[in-house]
């Protein structure tokens, strides 16, 4: 320690200004991968998997007035990314007309987690359609 306070106080300010923007940098680099890879998983790649694949799966079946669903092994459906892509191309949208999953058969309510993601994404889906829900998919991760 020197015999200057103020001499200190001003070497430990700088040290936490540098180590802050240290790790703002740090924190926002990761943040880029994020949305990089969830735009790939999401927008480019296809079908999502894992707990992605079940909050969206679940927002489409919410969207199309099914209630919270979730598949089982039994199951069989298209992606409902896929189902969603192809219905804003078309003109369509999710609804009791154009249900996910079209099939609902080895389908059961879903329990295995909370509904707020779920209920989140279909909210954007309400308000945007498929671009609305890929584009603040990105904005929340």
């Amino acid at each position: 320690m020197s015999e200057d306070p103020q001499t200190d106080e001003r070497c430990f300010t700088l040290w936490r200004t540098r180590s802050l923007w240290i790790a703002f940098a740090v924190a926002l680099t990761i943040r880029l991968v994020v949305v990089w890879v969830a735009d790939y998983e999401f927008g480019r790649g296809g079908a999502l998997s894992g707990l992605n694949a079940g909050y969206v799966n679940g927002a489409a079946s919410l969207a199309s007035g099914m209630g919270l669903l979730m598949h089982t092994r039994n199951s069989a459906s298209a992606s409902a990314v896929d189902v969603m892509k192809n219905l804003e191309i078309s003109g369509t949208r999710l609804d009791k007309t154009h249900p996910y999953p079209i099939d609902d058969r080895g389908w059961i309510p879903a329990t295995l987690h909370p509904a707020g993601y779920s209920v989140l994404l279909w909210g954007f889906y309400e308000i945007g359609n498929y671009r609305g829900i890929y584009l603040n998919y990105l904005l929340i991760q």
